[in-house]
Order: structure tokens, then C-alpha cells, then sequence
């Protein structure tokens, strides 16, 4: 048993950069996952399909890796479908957990609503295009500091 203990440790701390990727990726682009265990499942089996470490993924980094993990998770998170329309409602639904300021809630709403037009409007070519320019969108409007109560 205590062979496999480095091994557990190594999930566990893996499991908790997860939730940290998770954690900048949704919440640094103003879209909210409660950290459920769909939502780490989710964050584990994109990581694994398009090879992003937690540095990649909390850098900005403009690859197509990061840009396919980003909308891998709005996929498997049912906030992109697989026909790469948004779910606006899932969206606010998501972000409305967690937010408990009415402000900001207003904020979020809003900000969701404009960013997913802006992208569909623009419809971003390529490979991954269109869930990462969501993120970068809801990023812009929505930063760090403002998703905080």
C-alpha cells in the first residue's frame, strides 16, 4: 500500500492543478464552473486529449493546443455544442452560481450576452477559433478582480 502512495499524491496534487486550470480558464474568462466532479472530469480528459500543461493553460498561450483544450471543456461542459453554437442560458446559469454580487451579476449577464454576438458575428475561422474567442472575450470583459464575490 504504501508503494502506491507517491502515486496517490501524484493524482491528488494533479488533481488540484486541475482544478486550477479550471479555475483560470473558466473563472479568468468570466465563465463559471462550479468545480463539480463532471467539471474536473471534464478539465482531466481534455488535458489528456490535447496535451496542456497548467503553465500553457494560465499563460494566454495562443496555441492550437490551448485553443482546442479551451473549447474542448465549453464543449463537454454543454456551454458549446458540437455544431459550435454557444449556450448563452448555461452560460449565465454557471456564472449565477457563484456570483453572489448583484452588480456583477448584472455584469456577467451582460457580458455574456455581448461576447457570445461579437463571436458569432465574427465566426472565427479555425481550427478551435471559436470556443477560445470566447474565452479571450469574456477575459476582457469580465477580469479576474470583477468575478470576486
Amino acid at each position: 500500500k504504501m508503494r502506491d502512495f507517491p502515486r496517490t499524491l501524484n493524482q491528488i496534487q494533479m488533481g488540484c492543478n486541475m482544478v486550477n486550470i479550471l479555475s483560470v480558464l473558466l473563472i479568468g474568462a468570466g465563465i463559471v464552473i462550479i468545480e463539480s466532479e463532471a467539471s474536473m472530469e471534464a478539465v482531466m480528459a481534455c488535458k489528456q486529449a490535447h496535451h496542456v500543461s497548467k503553465e500553457q493553460a494560465m499563460s494566454g498561450d495562443e496555441s492550437e493546443e490551448v485553443k482546442c483544450f479551451s473549447e474542448c471543456i465549453l464543449k463537454k461542459t454543454n456551454i458549446m455544442n458540437e455544431n459550435n453554437e454557444f449556450n448563452e442560458e448555461k452560460i449565465k446559469e454557471e456564472g449565477l452560481k457563484v456570483i453572489k454580487d448583484e452588480e456583477k451579476k448584472r455584469k456577467f449577464e451582460e457580458a455574456a450576452k455581448a461576447c457570445v454576438e461579437k463571436v458569432n458575428a465574427e465566426n472565427p475561422a479555425g481550427k478551435c477559433a471559436k470556443g477560445h474567442a470566447l474565452f479571450k472575450c469574456m477575459r476582457q470583459a469580465m477580469p479576474m478582480p470583477e468575478m470576486k464575490g
